[in-house]
């Protein structure tokens, strides 16, 4: 069986596989004409951590779309993988996800990886050396996220993986 993978104006790329993956499947649309196709791939062992994980990406593009501008990819997933360490890794239209405890903090990582999509992946600035650019500018909409999301669940506030205290015009006082 042969694949083909083809995604124009990216500068990475990472690839998964496993055939004991559970897979969700979703689309998001956009625009009238901008349809991304939304993955996740999971093991077993997080299937109750993971169960909204589609939800979750869908949640991350449709902000940061409405925030800082349109996803311009066709596809966006989110694949757990063990790794050195414990969060995530960016890739453009994809990124890896170690094992989470709770869905509050997949949440929370699901954001923030998603969101490298707009600064390291589609601006492809050197992470090495400008990291405020890419982490600082990411964490800022992180905590945009969390605020406006805050105002829609009932549901008690959990420890948060990112917890800068970032205000709307933080960017504006610092540069």
């Amino acid at each position: 069986k042969t694949l083909l993978y083809k995604q124009n104006n990216i500068h990475d790329f990472a690839w998964f596989a496993d055939k004991k993956y559970f897979v969700g499947y979703d689309t998001i649309q956009l625009s009238t004409t901008h349809v991304v196709d939304v993955f996740s791939a999971y093991s077993s062992a997080g299937k109750e951590v993971w169960k909204k994980s589609t939800q979750m990406i869908k949640d991350a593009v449709r902000f940061r779309t409405k925030a800082i501008g349109e996803y311009p990819y066709n596809t966006v997933a989110a694949v757990e993988a063990k790794m050195r360490f414990e969060g995530g890794m960016e890739y453009p239209c994809i990124t890896a996800i170690t094992p989470m405890k709770t869905e509050k903090d997949l949440e929370s990582v699901i954001q923030h990886e998603v969101g490298h999509n707009w600064l390291q992946g589609m601006l492809a600035n050197n992470e090495q050396q400008y990291p405020w650019f890419d982490e600082g500018i990411n964490s800022y909409y992180d905590k945009r996220f969390e605020k406006e999301e805050s105002r829609y669940r009932t549901a008690p506030k959990q420890k948060k993986l990112f917890d800068l205290n970032f205000d709307d015009n933080f960017f504006l006082h610092t540069f």
